[in-house]
């Protein structure tokens, strides 16, 4: 297949709608193991004697369970380079007496519009990874340095705040309100590195970010994306004025999880979002003081999926990291995104033009610079296994940082990780690079995770979740790991029900840790969720 250049699609199988004989209550997972391998052993021996013991008119009593077993090997293989699994049998789960009539091998008419839907929510997804998207910005237009006029209402101290005009909305320009500052000082030869930064959700323009990158060493632009005047007082936003206020030259506000999608694309409020952080960037580039070719780009929660939209369409940057917010959005188990796609939300229309256009999903493996994707395990809102996806969908060098009780917000999403700034350095002033995993394995012998790096770490732990459910809700659990030159290894053996799992890495330094970095998220099985 490899050879051939193919992409295969593989689809785990349907349900058997009956379970077998019931087992006992109480039941624990050993007692059951061990009862289902009886059943198995049991059931090869009769088969060896009586080769037509078991068909279609009489199944192995445990037949859903080997349906399940192989549902999860199949799952496996997602990872692979140009193979897809579409997960046919979760979806039926738990509307198995409507999916099945009285045959309980084969889906019924509303059993095969469940798989039908389960087939076609994943085929743009995949249609999108293997290349195909939409890209609806005039990104020529965008590259173009906008004009900017001023703006007296917001002032800041020890910034400038204007207006710059972003894309057209309804036949004008839109005016986007922004602050900048760079640092203190002689710029150094070429021009100081600069940062744009993208808000999140109910945020806005906020001078103690810019400052912050200021504080080390970078020039740095954060504008409103949501149509808005600064308000309120946190983040050294001043003047207490009323949040949310817009103004006569405003773009479109955000509604909700793309609450807009039956409006023109040029109407919606994501189109607009992206094409404000790319004329950001040419502005800044028109800046003397600024070098071009270093400019980089981060965006928290909601700001973390527009600038990775936005790395994936602007190549320019040389560098990006989001914070929380990703891709595969549609993917996520958490009812609060959830519930804004099919089926309670979205037309199929709608649901095809938001994978190919609008979900990072679609662009992220066209961003070829180097990106630094930080969060926590539990993060609330864009659960580990999205954010993990978004990692490895980037199409250049990607590192993912684990920060693991990071608090989802807008001053922890530029205080809490040094590996922020750490990254940048290493991209523009040629600072040591971050840490790097490999793919950790298990050893099928002894149990125990293993994995090489490369890289400055004093400590290292594996993060386990032996939970099945939404992955915001699950509980983690910890192996401390054994430093070797290049490799690691962890102290106990991966425990039985592991459902997925990182190794995690950091150095300590006179009691403060740095270099926080992950392997990729391994999921070894997926629990249906336990509602």
């Amino acid at each position: 297949m490899h050879a051939s250049g193919s992409r295969l699609i593989l689809l785990t199988a349907p349900p058997y709608a009956k379970a077998g004989p019931p087992l006992l209550e109480g039941t624990d997972a050993a007692a059951r193991k061990e009862l289902l391998a009886k059943a198995n052993a049991a059931a090869a021996a009769a088969a060896e004697k009586d080769p037509k013991k078991f068909g279609y008119r009489t199944p192995y009593p445990y037949y859903d369970q080997v349906m399940a077993r192989y549902g999860e090997w199949l799952l496996t293989l997602n990872d692979r380079k140009n193979v897809w699994v579409v997960d046919l049998r979760e979806p039926m789960l738990p509307q198995i007496k409507k999916t099945h009539g009285r045959d309980p091998i084969h889906p019924n008419g509303f059993g095969h519009a469940v798989m039908a839907e389960a087939f076609l929510k994943q085929w743009a997804v995949i249609q999108a990874q293997a290349g195909g998207r939409t890209i609806p910005w005039d990104i020529p237009a965008l590259s173009k340095a906008p004009k900017v006029h001023p703006a007296e209402k917001r002032p800041a101290k020890g910034m400038r705040a204007f207006f710059y005009e972003g894309a057209e909305y309804k036949g004008k320009p839109t005016w986007v309100f922004a602050y900048y500052a760079a640092p203190k000082g002689q710029p150094p030869a070429g021009g100081w590195p600069a940062v744009v930064c993208a808000h999140g959700g109910g945020g806005s323009a906020y001078p103690e970010w810019v400052k912050y990158w200021n504080s080390k060493g970078y020039a740095a632009i954060a504008m409103d994306l949501e149509g808005h005047l600064p308000g309120g007082k946190s983040h050294h936003v001043e003047g207490n004025f009323p949040t949310g206020q817009g103004h006569k030259n405003a773009g479109p506000a955000r509604i909700d999880w793309f609450g807009d999608r039956a409006l023109p694309d040029k109407e919606q409020w994501f189109y607009h979002a992206v094409g404000d952080v790319i004329r950001a960037n040419s502005l800044l580039r028109s800046f003397k003081e600024i070098n071009p070719k270093k400019i980089g780009l981060t965006g928290i929660s909601w700001g973390g999926t527009v600038v990775s939209t936005v790395a994936g369409v602007d190549s320019r940057f040389v560098f990006v990291i989001p914070v929380y917010g990703g891709g595969f959005i549609h993917r996520s188990d958490n009812p609060g995104l959830s519930q804004w796609f099919p089926p309670k939300n979205m037309t199929a229309a709608q649901y095809l033009d938001y994978r190919t256009k609008w979900d990072p999903a679609a662009h992220l493996p066209h961003a070829k610079m180097p990106m630094l994707f930080v969060s926590s395990v539990a993060d609330p809102v864009f659960q580990i296994d999205i954010f993990a996806k978004s990692v490895k969908a980037a199409g250049g060098p990607s590192t993912l940082c684990i920060r693991p009780w990071m608090i989802h917000a807008h001053g922890s999403g530029w205080n809490d990780a040094c590996e922020i700034y750490a990254f940048a350095d290493s991209i523009v002033k040629d600072g040591p690079a971050l840490p790097k995993f490999e793919r950790p394995q298990t050893n099928p012998k002894t149990g125990m995770v293993h994995t090489k790096y490369t890289g400055d770490i004093t400590e290292a732990w594996v993060y386990l979740t032996k939970s099945g459910g939404t992955w915001k809700s699950r509980k983690w659990q910890f192996i401390q790991c054994t430093l070797g030159k290049g490799e690691l290894v962890a102290r106990k053996r991966l425990p039985e029900g592991t459902t997925g799992f990182l190794v995690y890495g950091f150095k300590v330094t006179g009691g403060q840790r740095s270099n926080h970095v992950s392997s990729e998220l391994v999921i070894l099985k997926d629990k249906p969720s336990e509602k």
